[in-house]
């Protein structure tokens, strides 16, 4: 697997670098194996997700636990933003799609707030340019900006201006004397 970038010109370094990934692979059940696979980590304030689709419910399932593994322990109000590279298909089943959707908005009510999410995908990821929309749409109604990209280096560098932006707009303003 590729590996994705771990040091930025713009990186933020208040959060820790996480070594290694988690795989949703780890949090799997016994009784129905997950199809489809999440792999995450961590470094500053960006998160990396490699995507290997298509999933089923308990690829979701797995990968809702995997994320909260990955950023438990982080104060509230903490701000991300995520990075995610699609292989083979984004296709979900009907109830893996509901249960995305919903821990979507689980994890922004922990106090997450995300400054922005990047797909990355080649145009011949199954499923990717019918199923767009329905993606956007969710993201939209979140209010969690979005972008698509073929290029990981430009959706690393869109999500960093992105947080950067972010952080201008929430600090305070310098005081001059």
């Amino acid at each position: 697997m590729e590996n994705l970038p771990s040091q930025h010109p713009h990186m933020h370094t208040e959060l820790p670098v996480v070594s290694g990934w988690i795989s949703s692979s780890e949090f799997g059940t016994a009784t129905y194996p997950p199809h489809g696979e999440f792999r995450l980590r961590q470094d500053g304030h960006v998160v990396f997700y490699e995507a290997t689709g298509p999933f089923n419910l308990q690829a979701v399932q797995c990968l809702a636990k995997a994320r909260d593994a990955l950023v438990s322990g982080q104060r509230a109000a903490t701000l991300l933003a995520a990075v995610v590279h699609f292989r083979h298909s984004v296709v979900m089943a009907p109830d893996a799609f509901s249960a995305w959707e919903q821990g979507l908005k689980q994890f922004a009510a922990q106090g997450v707030a995300l400054a922005g999410v990047a797909w990355v995908a080649l145009p011949e990821v199954e499923g990717f340019q019918f199923l767009l929309s329905r993606y956007r749409a969710i993201f939209d109604a979140a209010q969690i900006p979005f972008a698509v990209f073929t290029d990981l280096p430009l959706a690393c560098d869109w999500v960093r201006g992105r947080l950067d932006t972010h952080e201008r707009r929430d600090s305070p303003p310098l005081a001059h004397g």
